[in-house]
């Protein structure tokens, strides 16, 4: 207390007080780099999930010795879509699994040369133990005939 009975706040400037809750500004935190470590520690962590889903997952997709995947889908018919130009296979999927399933499959054309002229593919979910699926599956460059169409790769996975 000063000598005219009245407090004055130490380190001040003669006629400025300071009120009594005033405390010095916080230093805040480190800013974007919290934000970017932040961020890049998400990504890892996605990174990992999806790893041991992946390593837990076995070999996915290819079914068992007496169930292959591939041997669940078949090219019906192909040709080139008059309309569109484009090759055009049509695919059957038979789940032969115990339980629903997914299934991705790629398709390559092939004209009279041998060389692969367009690929397609297709997704079929959700088949359910013993049903068939039928499916068109477009080429993605033009072509003419005639062509062969040859499944490159069919994966199976268990439907949620």
């Amino acid at each position: 207390m000063a000598s005219d009975g009245r407090w004055y706040p130490p380190n001040t400037a003669a006629g400025v007080s300071q009120p009594a809750y005033w405390q010095p500004p916080r230093q805040r935190g480190h800013g974007c780099l919290g934000a970017v470590l932040g961020a890049v520690g998400a990504v890892v962590a996605l990174v990992v999930i999806a790893v041991v889903l992946v390593a837990h997952a076995g070999t996915p997709g290819q079914g068992t010795p007496s169930h292959p995947a591939a041997a669940d889908v078949s090219v019906t018919a192909c040709g080139v879509d008059p309309t569109v130009r484009l090759p055009e296979a049509t695919v059957e999927v038979h789940n032969h699994s115990s339980g629903t399933s997914n299934y991705t499959y790629s398709v390559s054309f092939i004209n009279a040369a041998g060389t692969v002229v367009s690929q397609g593919g297709g997704l079929e979910a959700g088949i359910v133990a013993g049903e068939t699926a039928d499916e068109k599956v477009y080429g993605d460059t033009s072509a003419t005939s005639p062509l062969t169409c040859k499944l490159v790769d069919v994966v199976r996975l268990a439907a949620p």
